[in-house]
């Protein structure tokens, strides 16, 4: 690993030419890149493109490009928890066909465009609460729908959703809505989500015809609304 990947004390974060690696990017025998709290302000260039896990948590990572992940083909599991994100460039997660989990929670992102998330077309676990989200584009999920397992919004500023791309969540099986502006769930939403376990929409603005006319069809369901 180059001293720049893992740069992990600088005196001034804003100063690149001021940073010193003191802890290496460890590459595991299980071919995992851990690098969390290193005091990153990028995601490292010379990151083993073989990496099966990658954790770049905690640091002060400010948007992701399309060349931090390019050619990581084996890439399952992503950790961008904790750092301090606003951009997402499209396409950044293109070449991530076999990722399995994403963790950008804890994180400011305002919103996820049409191709912020493109590519992930067998990720399982998509974790972004606590961020700053006020808009999903309709096609945000458009590529992760079918194989989605666990979403976790919660925590933002979301008045609605993509709920086209959630009615084509059948293998859905946490949502997590909690904490944010909703105010309107479309009848029919949840009807075909047979997998369905655990809905959280809490503390949100919906009004109760609308909920109860949204969980008609659905059977045995843990379901928190108020």
């Amino acid at each position: 690993m180059g001293m720049w990947a893992c740069a992990a004390v600088c005196e001034s974060i804003f100063a690149l030419h001021r940073c010193r690696c003191v802890y290496p990017c460890n590459l595991s025998e299980s071919l995992g890149t851990l690098c969390p709290s290193k005091g990153l302000l990028f995601v490292p260039p010379d990151i083993d493109r073989s990496t099966v896990e990658l954790r770049l948590g905690g640091n002060f990572i400010l948007r992701i490009t399309q060349q931090d992940f390019a050619n990581m083909t084996d890439l399952v599991d992503l950790t961008l928890s904790r750092n301090t994100i606003s951009y997402i460039q499209p396409f950044s997660f293109g070449d991530l066909e076999t990722l399995r989990s994403l963790h950008l929670d804890n994180n400011r992102l305002v919103e996820l465009g049409p191709d912020d998330l493109r590519g992930l077309v067998n990720l399982q676990h998509l974790i972004v609460n606590n961020n700053q989200l006020g808009r999903i584009h309709e096609k945000a999920f458009e590529d992760l729908a079918p194989a989605l397992e666990d979403l976790d919004l919660s925590y933002n500023n979301l008045m609605s959703l993509p709920w086209d791309s959630v009615r084509q969540m059948i293998n859905l099986h946490q949502l997590s809505v909690d904490h944010n502006l909703l105010d309107f769930i479309p009848e029919g939403t949840f009807t075909d989500l047979e997998r369905l376990a655990r809905l959280d929409l809490t503390s949100n603005r919906l009004q109760n015809h609308s909920v109860v006319d949204s969980l008609r069809c659905l059977g045995s369901l843990s379901c928190r609304v108020t």
